[in-house]
Order: structure tokens, then sequence, then C-alpha cells
């Protein structure tokens, strides 16, 4: 057991810097030196720069991209469906997310309805905000990102904590 020990600890201690570096990641090897490994990326204009590819990030807003809405004080019955009919009077609807408790998977009264633009997204803010759904007088406003909200403040998530 101790032999196989000092075996270990020999090939770490022999192990070289470029050895070293390869076994962490694919980074490119900065000693300027070819070394026939796996090319770089060296994105040849292929994605023309748009990083904004979904993956649960806020509604885009520049030069009137998506835009998510925070629907809040809905009730429990309201669905994506009901929510796509009624957010459809005012533009095309790109997305709903309705956020289900863990444990019980029942709505938790809120959710997120993303319009097509922007001139849509402020008609349904200035229309449905305070107005009735399905008998609850709904909040609707521009969907702020995580920690932003007076909610993510008072959990100390937010600034000056």
């Amino acid at each position: 057991r101790d032999h196989t020990h000092q075996k270990n600890f020999r090939l770490k201690t022999t192990m070289s810097d470029r050895d070293r570096s390869r076994s962490r990641s694919r980074s490119p090897d900065r000693s300027g030196a070819n070394h026939n490994d796996a090319p770089a990326s060296d994105n040849k204009g292929d994605d023309h720069g748009d990083n904004n590819r979904g993956g649960g990030g806020e509604g885009r807003d520049a030069n009137g991209d998506e835009v998510k809405l925070y629907v809040g004080n809905l009730d429990y019955a309201t669905d994506e469906p009901r929510l796509r009919e009624v957010f459809g009077e005012f533009g095309a609807v790109t997305d709903v997310f309705l956020p289900m408790e863990r444990g019980t998977s029942r709505p938790r009264g809120f959710g997120f309805v993303t319009l097509a633009t922007r001139s849509a997204a402020e008609a349904a803010i200035s229309k449905m905000d305070q107005s009735q759904l399905d008998g609850r007088t709904i909040r609707v406003n521009e969907s702020k990102p995580r920690g932003q909200g007076p909610a993510d403040r008072a959990k100390g998530l937010g600034p000056g904590g």
C-alpha cells in the first residue's frame, strides 16, 4: 500500500507543466508553441456575435425584440393556454412560464409571458396591469432579472447585503 502511494506521488511530481495543464481543461496553449492539438475555435463569423441563445435569459428588448413580462396574483386555475389566449390579443406570445411549488406541483400564483415585440409588451402592460383575470386583479409589468426585484432584496439576494 505504501509502495502504491509512493508511485503515485512520483507520477505527480514528474508530470510536466504541459501535461498538468492538459488534464485540467482544453484552453489553448499559451506558450506560443504549436503542438498539433485540437485547433482553438476561431469563429469565422459563424455565430455573428449572437450570444443570446435561449437558456432562461431575460426577454430581449433592444430594437423591438422579445420582452418578458411578470404576471402576478394569478388564480391557481389560470394555465398556460389561458395566458397565451389573453396576451395573444396584444401580439405574438413566444413563451409562457408558470412556476410550480416543489412539493405539491401546484401553481405558485404568478408567471412570465414573453411577447415578440416591445410595442406588444407595452400595450399588454397598459391594458392588463390591475385588470381582472379569472376573478383576480392581476399585476403585469416588465420582468426584472433575478436579484433586482423587491422580493429578492427582502431575501438578501440584492445589492447592499
